[in-house]
């Protein structure tokens, strides 16, 4: 009995050992997985970014060794249609230079007469010098204005120029490209391109003719001088010229970096109503703060580059080694072979001179090599190539169809259609569409269901030509829209009405025309920048178009008094879900278009917006080929809708 005790004793023993030893275990899961979850934000972005890298790093190098800098002759063509501004400059500098480098010869002549106690010689030398120093201060006026006004016009051009390429566009393009990287590109790479063009048209002449001049004066005043004074330069260009590859390097890094953080800026911002419903403003900062550490970090790099690069030499070698060899030459010439003071002055004065302007040469050319870091994206957007939309429409000569005989019939014939590639980590295409067929007779309501990603708003999407279908087609009144303008298609065929309405930060009049804006000619308010426009300076016809549609979009009695005069501000946050949605029909009515697309109009509306809205569809409707997107399968919702289409 006590052997069969002590075996129970034991096997009770070691089997709450077990369970204990299963709970600790267990329990240490369970921290590991508390842990686990309790990773705070930063450690999360740095393990996402991380990842990222892993998986971008080979693609990223590959680019990076693809990716051509633009040449410096291309970056000089910017500058062509200025070059009249950028002449004049030239030719005032060079008025100007002889007297600015005559100024050093006057101060030691002044000292030299001092020290021979030659009062005649020294007046005189004070006197040419004012002369030298008023004439030189007159110019150099034209000098600064004259190079800052032709790069001034230089940003103002490129940033059009860029501004107008990125409106050609492939809806694609935009797909693949970060709202806040396309804004950086408009307002920082563009300022750097011009800013260090104009940095080199002006020091690069400035600095050619006065290395020039003092080279030749140091030579003339003792050889042995010159020699000494010109011995940093061969050195300190090849330096430069390994400094300006890397600053081009650099440069391109930076901007990047830069763009990075613009992004997160522009998408939390914009999005400022969602970070604050959600209390998420600290993890918006910290990934805020954790892209600008990435550019700190190629702006710290480059600091320190930059500082040890000047350290050595002009800190060291043109500030000290080269004045200390010339002071010691020159005053054992003045002491053993009668050299006179005042040429040892003179040599100390230009050789200064030659450090300083030689060095100033030397950062016009590293300012062309940030140029060219700074213009790679620019250039790349400026060249198009295959996702420019309107080169395209150009060399293929599209058509219209006269809107008298144009009916809006619809077709979809077997259309199959993926979205473009996006992103660097996507591997397989996803088809939204497959052989999908279905069509819209003249004056027909048809509505599409089924459920979400069935391509439900791809298709209003392909029907505006933003894309192009890999398979079938689609055809307006038996014409293939691929052969059909895609301007006279949006502008004067097409109209849409979407879920949530983009309305922008005008008048609600110029929100109404926003679609016959760009056909008229516009009058801006130089103080406000928006358009200057009211009952007197609009045509009779306009003005009661407006009318007209507002009445028919149920919105003309909330807005009859501000019509003109009440800023909407941005993206229509002064009104109602439900005004800013009748807004949207009113604009879509306004161009009379034969073919309405609806995308979800009323799923974001309250019961009592949803009917007036669903009124103002049902006018908007009339005499008009409506493809509706819902959800909805009320009564109210679909009482103007003539027949379904499942996808």
């Amino acid at each position: 009995m006590s052997s069969s005790s002590s075996d129970d004793d034991d096997d009770d023993y070691e089997d709450e050992h077990e369970e204990e030893n299963s709970k600790s275990s267990n329990a240490e899961e369970d921290e590991e997985e508390e842990e686990e979850e309790e990773l705070s934000t930063e450690r999360l972005l740095r393990r996402r970014q991380r990842r990222s890298k892993r998986s971008k790093r080979p693609k990223d190098i590959q680019q990076q060794q693809q990716q051509q800098q633009p040449s410096f002759a291309r970056l000089l063509r910017l500058a062509k249609p200025d070059r009249r501004w950028i002449l004049l400059g030239i030719a005032s500098l060079l008025v100007r230079l002889p007297f600015s480098v005559a100024m050093p010869h006057f101060i030691a002549g002044s000292i030299g007469g001092v020290v021979d106690l030659n009062e005649e010689k020294f007046r005189n030398n004070v006197r040419y010098f004012f002369f030298a120093g008023v004439i030189n201060g007159a110019l150099d006026f034209w000098n600064v204005f004259l190079f800052s006004f032709a790069q001034t016009r230089i940003v103002r051009r490129l940033r059009e120029d860029v501004f107008r390429s990125i409106l050609r566009k492939k809806i694609e393009w935009f797909d693949a490209k970060a709202t806040g990287r396309v804004t950086s590109m408009l307002s920082s790479d563009c300022g750097e391109i011009a800013s260090d063009l104009s940095w080199v048209f002006r020091n690069c002449v400035e600095c050619v003719v006065r290395v020039a001049g003092v080279s030749a004066y140091l030579v003339w005043l003792d050889y042995r001088i010159g020699a000494l004074a010109m011995v940093a330069v061969p050195v300190s260009a090849v330096a430069n010229h390994f400094y300006g590859k890397w600053m081009a390097r650099n440069s391109a890094r930076v901007q990047e970096t830069l763009a990075s953080a613009n992004d997160v800026a522009h998408e939390v911002i914009g999005n400022v109503r969602t970070v604050r419903s959600f209390a998420n403003e600290a993890y918006e900062h910290k990934r805020y703060t954790f892209a600008v550490k990435r550019w700190y970090k190629e702006s710290v790099d480059q600091a320190i580059f930059s500082g040890g690069y000047f350290t050595i030499f002009y800190s060291l070698v043109s500030s000290c080694f080269v004045p200390v060899m010339i002071l010691y030459v020159g005053g054992r010439l003045a002491l053993e072979e009668d050299m006179r003071p005042e040429k040892l002055v003179a040599a100390m004065l230009y050789q200064s001179q030659l450090q300083e302007y030689f060095g100033q040469l030397l950062n016009a050319f590293t300012s062309l090599f940030k140029a060219s870091g700074s213009a790679t994206e620019v250039f790349k957007c400026l060249d198009g190539g295959e996702l420019e939309e309107e080169e395209e429409e150009l060399k293929k000569n599209k058509k219209i169809l006269h809107s008298s005989t144009f009916k809006g019939h619809i077709q979809f014939e077997n259309v199959t259609f993926s979205y473009p590639f996006t992103s660097s980590e996507t591997t397989t295409k996803k088809e939204v569409l497959s052989s999908v067929s279905f069509e819209v007779k003249p004056n027909e309501v048809v509505q599409l269901k089924g459920i979400s990603g069935r391509g439900k708003t791809t298709c209003l999407q392909l029907l505006q030509k933003f894309y192009k279908v890999d398979g079938g087609a689609i055809k307006l009144d038996g014409v293939n829209i691929d052969s059909l303008s895609s301007e006279w298609l949006r502008k004067r065929a097409i109209s849409i009405v979407s879920q949530e309405p983009v309305l922008f930060s005008g008048t609600i009049f110029e929100n109404i025309v926003y679609g016959e804006n760009g056909s008229s000619d516009l009058v801006f308010d130089e103080k406000n920048g928006g358009l200057l426009l009211n009952e007197s300076n609009i045509p009779r016809d306009v003005y009661e178009r407006v009318v007209e549609v507002a009445k028919a979009a149920l919105i003309y009695d909330d807005i009859a008094l501000d019509l003109f005069s009440k800023k909407i501000g941005e993206r229509g946050c002064t009104l109602s879900g439900g005004q800013k949605q009748r807004v949207a029909i009113a604009r879509a009515l306004f161009a009379d278009p034969k073919i309405l697309l609806l995308d979800e109009p009323t799923s974001a509306l309250d019961q009592n917006n949803e009917t007036i809205v669903i009124e103002a569809l049902k006018r908007a409707s009339k005499g008009r080929s409506v493809v509706l997107v819902s959800h909805r399968s009320s009564a109210a919702a679909t009482s103007f809708v003539d027949r379904v289409v499942e996808l």
